[in-house]
C-alpha cells in the first residue's frame, strides 16, 4: 500500500468519514484505486470531483479549498490553494506528489 493512502486517512482525521466516502465514490467512478490515480493523474480526480459537484468548477474548487484549509489547520502547514488546484487541473503529477508528500509527512507525525 502506498504511503499516499494516508491522504484519505488524513481526510478522515480532518472530518470524520470524509476520506472513506470520497475514496468510495472516486473508486466507483474511476474503476480502480483512486490513490494511484490521484498521484499519477490528478486531473482525472479533479474531473471526477467536478462530476460529483454537478459539473460546477467553482463548487469543486471551493470543495478542494475547504479540504486544503482543514488540512492546513490540522497539520500546522501552509499550502497554496491556488497552486494546489492549478497543479490538479494542469495534471502536474510531479508537483502534486511534492505537495502530497508534505501532507503525508505531517500526517505520519500525527499518527
Amino acid at each position: 500500500m502506498s504511503h499516499y493512502s494516508l491522504f484519505f486517512k488524513l481526510l478522515n482525521y480532518v472530518a470524520p468519514n470524509l476520506g472513506s466516502v470520497l475514496y468510495f465514490h472516486l473508486k466507483r467512478l474511476l474503476g480502480r484505486d483512486p490513490t494511484e490515480i490521484l498521484v499519477k493523474e490528478p486531473r482525472k480526480v479533479y474531473e471526477v470531483l467536478k462530476t460529483l459537484n454537478a459539473g460546477d468548477e467553482r463548487t469543486t474548487d471551493f470543495f478542494i479549498e475547504s479540504i486544503v484549509r482543514a488540512i492546513e489547520r490540522e497539520c500546522g502547514i501552509t499550502i497554496s490553494i491556488t497552486e494546489f488546484i492549478y497543479v490538479m487541473k494542469s495534471n502536474d503529477s510531479e508537483r502534486f506528489r511534492e505537495i502530497l508528500d508534505r501532507m503525508v509527512k505531517h500526517m505520519e507525525k500525527l499518527a
